[in-house]
């Protein structure tokens, strides 16, 4: 079953990526969300503030692509 969840959810970028005209390859973004991180803090007010780290053009180019 996690299996077919797995192909489901490739085959959803791959069709993603296909209608959002980029040369990316499925492979090539998932190795590049691997490596963008996200750090949260927790104010003393219980507020969580939160930052994604982007180092890499390429790591824009799919912050771009996806809008996170």
């Amino acid at each position: 079953c996690l299996n077919f969840v797995a192909y489901k959810i490739y085959k959803e970028l791959e069709r993603q990526l296909q209608e959002k005209g980029t040369t990316l390859s499925p492979e090539k973004v998932i190795e590049i969300i691997q490596s963008i991180y996200e750090i949260a803090v927790v104010t003393p007010e219980k507020e969580v503030l939160s930052k994604t780290i982007i180092t890499s053009e390429e790591q824009l180019e799919v912050k771009r692509l996806f809008g996170f």
